[in-house]
């Protein structure tokens, strides 16, 4: 929580701190709507190619203006910056849901971490201390 949200799953405006992340939606998207994206800015096919902004939400609007639910799976937010193409493992029926679940208050956030370290099967891993198995799991070998 120190590292993926400095300590609070809210910004100084209230909102879930959010990071709109442009290669994940450019996975996220085919055809035109990623041509379109990609044109916008918005979406790109590697991870590193561009700074992200420091404020994601205009980034996140303007994706959602071309498709919605590719848009917000593209997005990581909360207290853990769980990734919304995540929303499923995390027990969620929808990507909306669990947008408006992390509005509400940190303990939704905390709750869906839960949930999504034992859908990866590591909460054995966190109870036993081996962080290098949690943070790998959790942000890929990088």
């Amino acid at each position: 929580m120190d590292i993926e949200a400095a300590g609070s799953g809210f910004d100084s405006e209230g909102r879930p701190k959010l990071l709109f992340e442009p290669h994940v939606v450019h996975r996220n998207l085919s055809g035109a709507k990623r041509a379109a994206a990609v044109k916008a800015g918005l979406a790109y096919a590697k991870w590193g190619a561009k700074p992200y902004p420091k404020d994601s939400y205009p980034r996140l609007v303007a994706a959602m203006a071309i498709e919605e639910a590719a848009a917000l799976k593209s997005a990581s937010s909360g207290l853990t910056q769980i990734l919304g193409e995540n929303f499923k493992a995390a027990g969620f029926p929808s990507i909306q849901a669990m947008v408006q679940a992390f509005m509400d208050d940190e303990a939704a956030h905390l709750e869906a971490t839960v949930k999504l370290l034992v859908a990866w099967k590591v909460d054995d891993d966190l109870r036993a201390h081996r962080w290098p198995v949690v943070a790998e799991t959790w942000n890929g070998p990088g």
